[in-house]
């Protein structure tokens, strides 16, 4: 705040106000479904927020599961860590959770779950970290508005605010998509936070395609380039990676496991070899 005036007596002068607005803060972080373990710097770090996603390669129609965790973190800190104290800057929206792309492969579950986090006390250690579990128990839809946190290292249990995201590949192919958090912290206008999400969906079926309907029945397709499927059992794929060798050039193979030494020829080949025509 500060006063002007041009008279000596300090009469009939201004007020100017001005200063900065403080506003809480968005923070996610991603965990395995069944929940996991992030250390005690990356926590409490604005700037150690999840920002991509990637899913282990998945079999076509199968299930793998993430886990994000939002908090609402702002304030001012003192001191140093491990014994930082975090002060509360009010309350953030949540106004919706939304994917874009992907072709369907990836899902948010319907709502979001408060659940419980706790800590393992070693401060000052490798091990002084936070565990960001599946204690739920309370179910939400959005907008759901996230209250501030104060916190230090004695008072060291909250919340966070988990949705699952799903990986359901439907053909053995790579996908990607983005994850966009739409929230507001008292400002006139919503952000958005994004999140890349990525993956690759495996053939059910070794070497080769995997066929589907949209219902999610599969069996098997095309044998991969170099491979055969000479035993006519899908359960192992296409088991051998034979050469077919078309006339003039034959040769033996000794990559299949169970002919030592085999020769494979093109029944639709039609040329001419050094003897004479081939039909």
């Amino acid at each position: 705040m500060r006063y002007e005036t041009d008279d000596p007596q300090l009469n009939d002068g201004n007020f100017t106000v001005s200063g900065t607005t403080i506003r809480p803060k968005l923070w996610v972080n991603e965990t395995a479904s069944s929940g996991g373990y992030i250390n005690y710097l990356d926590f409490v770090d604005y700037n150690a927020r999840t920002t991509s996603i990637a899913f282990a390669d998945t079999d076509v129609w199968a299930t793998r599961s993430q886990s994000i965790h939002l908090h609402n973190y702002g304030g001012y800190s003192t001191g140093t860590f491990p014994n930082r104290v975090y002060k509360d800057w009010g309350s953030l929206e949540i106004k919706s959770m939304t994917i874009e792309g992907g072709n369907g492969a990836f899902t948010l579950s319907e709502d979001i779950k408060r659940c419980y986090i706790t800590k393992d006390n070693n401060s000052g250690t490798s091990l002084d970290r936070y565990f960001l579990g599946n204690y739920c128990w309370w179910t939400y839809s959005l907008p759901k508005t996230i209250d501030g946190i104060v916190k230090d290292d004695s008072t060291y249990d909250e919340w966070s605010y988990r949705n699952v995201i799903s990986f359901i590949p439907t053909a053995a192919q790579s996908y990607s998509a983005t994850l966009k958090i739409t929230y507001n912290r008292g400002k006139a206008t919503d952000e958005v936070y994004e999140i890349a999400l990525s993956g690759n969906g495996e053939s059910l079926y070794a070497n080769a395609d995997t066929d589907c309907t949209s219902s999610g029945s599969c069996s098997m397709g095309d044998c991969h380039t170099g491979w055969y499927d000479l035993n006519s059992d899908d359960s192992d794929g296409c088991e051998h990676d034979c050469f077919e060798i078309n006339p003039p050039n034959f040769g033996a193979d000794n990559g299949c496991s169970d002919i030592p030494q085999g020769i494979f020829v093109n029944g639709a080949y039609t040329g001419t070899d050094e003897q004479g025509t081939v039909n």
